[in-house]
This record gives structure tokens, sequence and C-alpha cells, in this order.
């Protein structure tokens, strides 16, 4: 068991951070659906809430469900752009099926 703290103990409570605060903090996430019908000159645009335009504010990571990664990698598919509330995605080659994308989204400070 480690140590047990006291609030009498701590130097400077008011440095506390609440569980609301810390949790607040974490990385969020969305799912998006690249249809295989959405594709326009090999790009497509997905909504995501909660991104950005501005790039520097946030670590934007898509990532393949496990069962779309074949299909994502075969295909080239990237993300290539940024704007509020939504991302674009550019592949080499148009897939066929749908693929789930997993986007996990992180405040940054610079």
């Amino acid at each position: 068991a480690g140590a047990s703290y006291t609030v009498d103990k701590i130097k400077n409570p008011l440095n506390l951070a609440t569980k609301a605060y810390v949790d607040s903090k974490r990385p969020k996430y969305a799912s998006v659906t690249l249809t295989a019908a959405g594709w326009s000159n090999n790009q497509q645009t997905v909504t995501v809430s909660g991104v950005l335009a501005d790039e520097t504010a946030q670590l934007i990571q898509p990532m393949p469900a496990v069962a779309s990664q074949q299909v994502y990698m075969a295909a080239g598919i990237y993300c290539s752009g940024q704007a509020a509330n939504s991302l674009t995605f550019t592949c080499s080659t148009v897939p066929t099926q749908d693929i789930t994308v997993y986007v996990a989204i992180q405040e940054v400070q610079a």
C-alpha cells in the first residue's frame, strides 16, 4: 500500500487538481466511417466534432479499426486536411468497402 496523505499535510492545497479537471484533459476520440461511395477525386471529408482548424492546437491521430487496417493501408489512405469539425482523407487507390477510422484528439500547448 502506498503512502496516505491528509489535506493538513499538503503544503499548498490550492495546487490540487480535481478528478473532473484531470479527466477533462485526457484525449477525446471519435469514430468515423470512410464510405466506399464517399470518395471524390481520391478525397473524402468527414465530420469530426471537436477538431479545430488550427493544426497547432491539437494532436490529431487517425487510426483504422483492426478490421479496416489492411484495406486502409492497401488504399494508401492518410489524413490530408483539417478544418473546424472536419478531417479530409486522401487515398492513392479508391477502396471498394467502407473503412472505420478512430480519431484521437488531444489538446496541446505551444
